[in-house]
């Protein structure tokens, strides 16, 4: 089954669209005093993001015109979700894959190896596992050893959590 879009008059489009893919990582948001608000999960409170034309190859960050080719935009939009979105998506469904990935990849999307490190520790915290969790939240403290602020969050929140 195909959608297709009827275009709109040219005079009531304006401006342009990107989209973001995010994972919300409870656990993490709630330590990180980051939790949302409402109904609504925005990108701004996950902590694994990236634009979905990074993740498509369709370009770093791409933003589409919201103009008389929005029909078009739109179906790239859904290809690109379909093909691409969603397998990215599915690669940190639980947290265990999102601890593979990190032990794969050392970081995790839009995150430097120190920040990665600390949702791990946080994650293997939340799943009752202290041995891991401390052993990331040293490891943490070490991958940011020229930002002190960093560190102080680093040990702040393994008080809060008791370890």
């Amino acid at each position: 089954m195909r959608a297709t879009l009827a275009p709109a008059p040219p005079s009531i489009f304006h401006g342009r669209f990107t989209v973001n893919l995010g994972v919300h990582i409870p656990c993490v948001a709630v330590l990180e005093l980051n939790e949302a608000r409402g109904r609504a999960i925005s990108d701004a409170h996950c902590e694994i993001r990236q634009r979905l034309s990074d993740a498509s190859k369709l370009g770093k960050d791409k933003w589409w015109p919201l103009d008389e080719t929005v029909a078009q935009s739109g179906e790239t939009v859904a290809t690109a979700l379909i093909e691409y979105g969603l397998p990215f998506l599915d690669r940190y469904d639980s947290f265990s894959a999102i601890v593979a990935r990190h032990e794969i990849d050392g970081t995790l999307p839009f995150q430097n190896a120190g920040r990665s490190t600390l949702a791990v520790a946080i994650i293997h915290a939340a799943c009752g596992d202290k041995v891991k969790a401390k052993k990331s939240f040293d490891d943490a403290r070490r991958l940011a050893s020229d930002h002190a602020g960093f560190r102080q969050h680093v040990t702040d929140i393994q008080s809060r959590i008791g370890l």
